[in-house]
């Protein structure tokens, strides 16, 4: 089932993705090959998730290492992490 999340749901997403896969910002940021600032800007909302390129958007989704992730960020499938927390 698709849902309606915006981009900014998305974003807010990033932080609980995180603490399920039980990983630090410093390694998704090590993992997407960005620099642990950029990635935190993506988490705390102050750089939005839709000024990013898509190639930056996939390697942070990608940084999960899980590769359904990536379309179900992007159709907003996420519901199941969102009952886990």
């Amino acid at each position: 089932m698709q849902n309606n999340y915006t981009l900014n749901d998305r974003q807010k997403i990033l932080k609980p993705l995180r603490k399920v896969f039980g990983l630090t910002q410093k390694q998704i940021a090590d993992r997407a090959g960005i620099a642990l600032v950029e990635y935190q800007r993506f988490e705390y909302g102050s750089r939005s998730i839709k000024s990013a390129s898509f190639d930056i958007v996939c390697r942070v989704i990608s940084a999960f290492d899980n590769p359904k992730l990536i379309s179900q960020f992007y159709i907003g499938e996420y519901d199941w992490l969102l009952e886990k927390n």
